[in-house]
């Protein structure tokens, strides 16, 4: 069989070992490289994905370039400029691992269609949560962008697609009821430590509402026990090679935070401030010496549960901060105070996750407010008489006036 030739890619076939070989010219005056494939398809493939990798702009801008080899392309980019933290390289490493799988992604950017893209995120609508889905829109929408500033792509048609959104809907996480709340908390205030040692890992999600990684990560220096405070400043979270770390900031931003110590919990902090003061780095909570997973907590946690008779299926450390932020909504805690002591980016964020209980909530303020327009007089005490409120006949409009119909008010939280 004859060599056939593809700009700067020769392809033959080589019987004695019953393959295709390419040859590539990365660049010119040197050594050509070669590569091979079972079939003359997969050698060109393998041959212009060595091209893609040389990152040579002009090749790219005359032959495009298949869509993971982009998105690859601009995490490392990002990732060298120090901008990917160990959270972001875990959820993105996931996005490039599902986007190598599909045909989808193999495909050059500059066959890939509008279509294509509106047909690849629909079909992820049914398997991942709108999270996730905006996750894989935001890694491929920068890395057209980048490939548009280059003049690889002459537009970014990502931005013409219809965003859908998850067809699994929101992931409810389960909150305990006051009844629960009250066996498990009387259940952890007679426990000694030694019956349990991370009692009080539970006992500060339950009544201050930390994230799990938060109150693992805690150590001495952030307890003020005289003024009963606990600053919040570092999580656990999971290193490049998969191992527990302790993390050099929260989980956002505003996850850095102090927090008052609730009179009901202050002497089991107290207590846990002893007990660690040996600990390597003044961690409140190790393991034989070693920082504590969130999975063995959420284990623990789920099989005490079930000696309680709690049985009901979806509960986890989380729904113990989640138990924390209802007890406050009911308690009448206004939203945006509530967004700050759980440490959200947004005050939306709270909306749109407690968006039940805020709809309990506001239907029980506005009977007190009623209430109160009672107290100063400022309704009728009497009932109105029958006729009246049952009234059919039409006002007369008076001459010269418009009776202005306002408009029916929307609740927001239910948007």
């Amino acid at each position: 069989m004859s060599a056939k030739k593809y700009d700067d890619v020769t392809i033959y076939f080589d019987k004695t070992r019953n393959r295709y070989d390419a040859k590539v010219t990365i660049e010119k005056g040197k050594p050509r490289k070669t590569v091979h494939g079972k079939t003359e398809e997969e050698a060109l493939l393998n041959a212009r994905k060595l091209l893609y990798s040389t990152r040579d702009e002009s090749f790219m801008q005359k032959k495009g370039i298949p869509l993971i080899d982009l998105v690859k392309m601009n995490f490392e980019r990002k990732d060298s400029a120090n901008q990917i933290g160990d959270a972001q390289y875990h959820r993105t490493t996931h996005v490039i691992n599902y986007l190598e799988k599909t045909k989808f992604a193999q495909k050059n950017v500059l066959e890939i269609t509008e279509n294509d893209y509106q047909n690849f995120f629909n079909e992820l609508s049914k398997i991942y949560r709108d999270s996730s889905i905006d996750k894989f829109h935001t890694e491929i929408k920068q890395a057209l962008k980048y490939a548009k500033r280059k003049n690889i792509i002459d537009d970014n048609l990502l931005e013409d697609i219809i965003k859908p959104k998850s067809k699994l809907g929101k992931r409810e996480i389960k909150t305990f009821t006051k009844e629960q709340q009250k066996i498990l908390s009387d259940y952890l205030f007679n426990l000694t430590i030694d019956d349990y040692e991370y009692k009080n890992v539970l006992l500060i999600q339950l009544y201050m509402g930390l994230r799990i990684g938060e109150a693992l990560a805690l150590k001495k220096e952030d307890i003020n026990l005289k003024d009963r405070q606990i600053h919040i400043q570092r999580t656990l979270t999971e290193n490049r090679d998969g191992n527990i770390v302790v993390g050099e900031m929260t989980k956002t931003f505003c996850g850095n935070r102090v927090l008052p110590i609730p009179n009901i919990i202050y002497e089991y902090v107290k207590e846990q401030m002893e007990i660690s003061k040996n600990n390597k780095d003044g961690l409140l909570f190790l393991n034989k010496g070693k920082l504590v997973r969130h999975t063995s907590i959420n284990d623990q946690l789920k099989r005490r549960l079930m000696n309680l008779d709690i049985c009901e299926k979806g509960f986890s450390t989380h729904s113990l901060r989640h138990t924390y932020a209802t007890r406050c909504i009911e308690g009448g805690m206004p939203a945006i105070v509530l967004s700050k002591l759980l440490g959200h980016s947004d005050i939306r964020i709270t909306l749109n996750t407690y968006v039940k209980v805020f709809n309990e909530y506001q239907t029980k303020v506005a009977k007190q407010v009623e209430d109160y327009y009672k107290d100063i007089n400022l309704t009728q005490t009497e009932d109105i008489p029958f006729e009246i409120a049952n009234s059919q006949e039409e006002y007369e409009e008076p001459r010269g006036a418009k009776i202005i119909q306002f408009p029916k008010v929307v609740n927001d939280y239910n948007r």
